[in-house]
Formats: C-alpha cells, structure tokens, sequence
C-alpha cells in the first residue's frame, strides 16, 4: 500500500474496531456455524463470507435501533395499517447501507446468474455470491424462512460458492416488538433436490410493524 492509501486504512480500521464491538459475539456466533462450509477454508472465500457477515450484523444493529427522526428511510420499518412495506423497500433500504459501508462489488437485479436473476451479486477477487430478498408475513422462526426460499438462493450458486444469503422482510404482526438481534439471524442448510452439495444460508430478517418503545405495552 502507499502511504496515503495505508494511513485512510489505519484510520478506518480503528473507528470500525469500535463500530463491531456490540455485535462482535453474535457475528462470532454466526461464523462458528460456517467453520464447516468447504469454501471457508480457502482465503477470498472466507474473506467475503466474513465481511459479508459483518455487514449483516451491522445492518440488523442499525435497523434496529436508529429510528425515523435519525434516519426517515427507517420509516417502512414501522408503518402499519394497510399500507405495508414490500420487499423493495428492503432491497432499496439494504443497498443504501451498503453504499455507504465498507462493501464488496455489488449489482442490483443482476441478470444470468443461475440463469436467472438475482436480487443483489457480490463478488470480491473473483468470489461470487448472492443475497436473495424475500417478504413474509408469517415467520415462525428462521428455520421456516429456510424450508420456503433457501433453495431459491442455493439455485443461484450452482457454479460457485456454496454460500449465499437471503434478507426477509419480517411482516409478522408482533403487536409492535422485534425479536431480538440473536433471533434474527442464523446459519441454515440446504441440500437441493437431485444434488449431494449442501449449501450454507445466512438469513437475516428485519422486523416490520414495529412501535416504539414508548408505545409498547
């Protein structure tokens, strides 16, 4: 690196030693359970699986706690009624954070992957993956999210990783709460019909129909 270059770094890494410190043991959680994946053992895979599940915690953390007079895109997260966010809100809301993070190469709506089209491809040093974004409005737990849309996501990666991630739009009616930040994200496996490779799926949910905590009772 030259100087300049080493020095932004040096800075950066600091203020995000800070930043990853309330969500370091739940990412760590998180990875425990991606130990086992073939492709962490080799380096730009581990590299953008990590990083990328660095990202996720951090959205969860922000979502769930900047409210809408900090941040008014927050606003889907507690509309109720009938007029209800839909997944593009999350999509759109999720590849805002990303701009404005450290991220991998991103494309929104990518074409030809898996033949078809994925909501988000990332990719870093030729290591691709995907982030699948879903709506449900009946979310038991991440397991069912899994059961529903992971072969979605693991069709995408037919070729590369067999990693990947799915983001849900939590619209369960939980009379205004969030689970918490532990509940909503979780490692999940897939073996797709007619093959013998699993896949790894990291789900993350954001909940929606939230109050704030003033309002709940």
């Amino acid at each position: 690196l030259d100087t300049a270059t080493a020095a932004m770094t040096a800075a950066q890494l600091d203020v995000s030693i800070d930043r990853n410190r309330q969500v370091a043991d739940l990412w760590a959680a998180v990875m425990g359970k991606l130990s086992d994946n073939p492709d962490y053992k080799r380096e730009h895979p581990r590299a953008l699986l990590e990083h990328m599940c660095t990202l996720l915690v951090r959205f969860l953390d922000y979502r769930a706690n900047v409210g809408r007079s900090t941040d008014p895109s927050a606003e889907y997260v507690f509309r109720r009624g009938t007029d209800l966010p839909v997944e593009h809100d999350l999509q759109l809301d999720f590849l805002k954070f990303l701009t404005t993070s450290d991220a991998p190469s991103f494309r929104a709506e990518a074409r030809d992957v898996g033949g078809g089209r994925a909501d988000i491809a990332i990719e870093y040093r030729g290591v691709k993956s995907i982030v699948e974004v879903k709506k449900d409005n009946n979310v038991p737990d991440n397991a069912a999210l899994a059961k529903r849309y992971a072969g979605q996501s693991a069709g995408y990666l037919s070729t590369g990783v067999r990693f990947g991630f799915l983001l849900v739009l939590d619209l369960t009616d939980r009379k205004g709460n969030q689970p918490h930040i532990s509940e909503q994200i979780s490692v999940e496996r897939k073996v797709p019909n007619g093959s013998e490779v699993e896949y790894h799926i990291v789900v993350a949910r954001i909940q929606t129909k939230r109050k704030t905590p003033h309002d709940l009772r």
